[in-house]
């Protein structure tokens, strides 16, 4: 029977390996930008090869959402020798040849499915030691206005960009949207193998390893794209759509978000006769074509969707100025919206014999985490409306509960007084917590600051992504209170690991000074830490990172100081 506890691979020092892949990735931005090419793949052959890029290797396999998800083979790592074998694995890759990806299917959100690769977890850190070293080179040559799958860079960035070109005194006025026919399995393997500068011979490999429709075992011959799923499918995928801006010249405004972009120009006909040619022989080099019953063009006062929100003027004489007639609003789409409303009522029906508690924890995270996506824009009305919607909801499912019921007596049951709302649903915890359902209506608008464009593979560009993480922290709603207070304390960062704290994975509460040592749960005594970190604290037995932790603060193992407060 395999043991499941990761003793020595707790004890690896994980600061130390994220340093020592960031040193080389930034010595590798800097001899491409010298036009270094063979101090380039000198420094990507040591990257791979590195130890401590190996361990991080594995250990993003491990953590990531998907890290219990097995390929073809069926093979988790879930013990200490597993994870050990698997660094010890990546040594050598003179003879690597991957497997066939598992290939499912996901639903879409407008119907449909989507194919999702899913590789083996071997293949999954070779993948991610060879990102690590082609994603200095993506970050030197992406266009300015390409913000999908970059350090950073998110679909608000985009947002912003593109309402900002639309809103300007003299704004382009039409748009030409624009989607791709299957992007990720059309892109031509000759195209990626010539452009894409890393070892060829494994990037043929990644491209040629076929696939497998679950549950057969019939191997499916890949000629062209790339999986999605796959770890760095997104970074060639983004790398060749690279260019595009170039391609359109200055007439125009490009905003992308990977496959998804925007093409915006003064009138209709220059999108349709320059624009629109100009792409189609873009796209045509990568062996890619529009879909055309997604492409069109479009005036910004009739309105258009793009990520989720729709992008539309509307006439008023007090703003109308230069080109504007009016005000530009970016509001939530209202496919997404409905969309979001049927997945809450589909919730609540299935939690009707469950408790109070367990609505307000299975909600809560769904209703903060669309806040989170919408807030930075013109939410404010779609907010309340479907903050009623949800209250509606919630006393549809108090009368179905107890249909004999006053509903005086259910008012004073299910809903509390929480600032100026008096209808707030809430529940008792065993351990007499309150918990209270987020009040979708009262979320604050904080409007979105672009991220510059800079390549945070530059030393010198560090501090401006640090004060960025630290912005995003304090403006995250994605949380509870409580995690909200802690992350805005630790200005976004996990202190055992030093990477972003919001990265994809799980977050976990930790007690500075233990409780059974009299440590309490005020914030002072607490930290937020990934899951991996903070199982790695309680469990290593490393010396040297225990002493370390004692100094940063992470861990007080000292007396138990009475009256159960942690010791200064």
């Amino acid at each position: 029977m395999k043991q499941k506890t990761f003793g020595a691979f707790y004890r690896i020092d994980w600061k130390h390996c994220g340093n020592v892949v960031y040193r080389i990735q930034c010595a590798i931005a800097k001899a491409w930008k010298a036009q270094d090419w063979q101090g380039v793949r000198r420094l990507q052959n040591k990257l791979v090869t590195k130890y401590e890029a190996r361990a991080l290797a594995v250990k993003k396999v491990r953590t990531n959402r998907g890290g219990k998800t097995p390929g073809v083979d069926g093979t988790v790592w879930d013990s200490d020798a597993a994870l050990l074998g698997a660094i010890d694995a990546l040594r050598n890759l003179a003879r690597y040849q991957p497997n066939p990806v598992k290939r499912v299917y996901i639903p879409k959100p407008k119907g449909g499915r989507r194919p999702l690769g899913i590789p083996t977890m071997y293949d999954r850190a070779v993948q991610t030691l060879f990102a690590f070293a082609l994603l200095p080179i993506a970050e030197s040559t992406a266009d300015a206005r390409s913000y999908a799958y970059r350090p950073y860079k998110s679909a608000h960035d985009a947002v912003g960009y593109l309402q900002l070109v639309l809103a300007s005194r003299y704004a382009k006025r039409w748009v030409l949207e624009a989607d791709i026919e299957k992007f990720f399995d059309n892109l031509s393997h000759e195209w990626l193998l010539e452009h894409i500068p890393m070892d060829r011979s494994i990037l043929e490999k990644f491209l040629k390893a076929g696939f497998m429709d679950a549950p057969s075992r019939v191997v499916h011959a890949t000629p062209t794209g790339t999986p999605q799923g796959g770890v760095i499918s997104p970074i060639i995928a983004n790398m060749a759509l690279d260019g595009l801006e170039d391609a359109l010249g200055k007439r125009f405004r490009v905003v992308r978000y990977a496959d998804d972009f925007v093409v915006a120009g003064k009138g209709p006909d220059a999108l349709k006769a320059e624009a629109l040619p100009a792409v189609e022989a873009f796209l045509a080099e990568r062996g890619l074509v529009f879909a055309q019953h997604k492409t069109r063009i479009t005036r910004i006062e009739d309105g258009f969707d793009f990520l989720g929100f729709t992008f539309r003027e509307y006439a008023n004489e007090a703003r109308a100025v230069g080109y504007k007639k009016g005000i530009l609003l970016v509001t939530p789409a209202k496919d997404n919206v409905g969309v979001f409303k049927k997945n809450l009522k589909r919730i609540l029906r299935s939690l009707q014999r469950g408790s109070p508690a367990r609505v307000i924890m299975r909600l809560n995270p769904i209703v903060r985490g669309w806040a989170n996506y919408y807030k930075p824009f013109n939410a404010s009305k779609v907010f309340a409306t479907v903050g009623a919607y949800l209250w509606r909801l919630t006393w549809s499912w108090c009368r179905k509960k107890h249909p004999t019921m006053a509903r005086r007596d259910l008012r004073w049951k299910y809903y509390t007084q929480e600032g100026g709302n008096r209808w707030v649903f809430y529940a008792r915890t065993p351990d007499n917590r309150t918990l209270t359902l987020v009040q979708l209506g009262y979320t604050k608008i904080v409007h979105h600051v672009l991220c510059k464009d800079l390549n945070p593979f530059w030393p010198a560009h560090k501090a401006y992504y640090q004060r960025r993480q630290a912005l995003g922290a304090n403006r995250s709603v994605r949380l509870s209170p409580r995690r909200s207070k802690l992350l805005k304390k630790q200005r976004g960062i996990c202190p055992v690991c030093h990477v972003e704290l919001l990265s994809g994975e799980p977050l976990e509460v930790h007690h500075i000074q233990r409780r059974n040592q009299g440590g309490n749960h005020t914030l002072q005594n607490l930290l937020l830490l990934h899951r991996f970190c903070h199982k790695q604290v309680t469990y290593s037995k490393n010396e040297r990172l225990k002493a370390a932790w004692r100094k940063g603060g992470i861990v007080d193992d000292g007396p138990i100081v009475p009256g159960g407060s942690p010791r200064p």
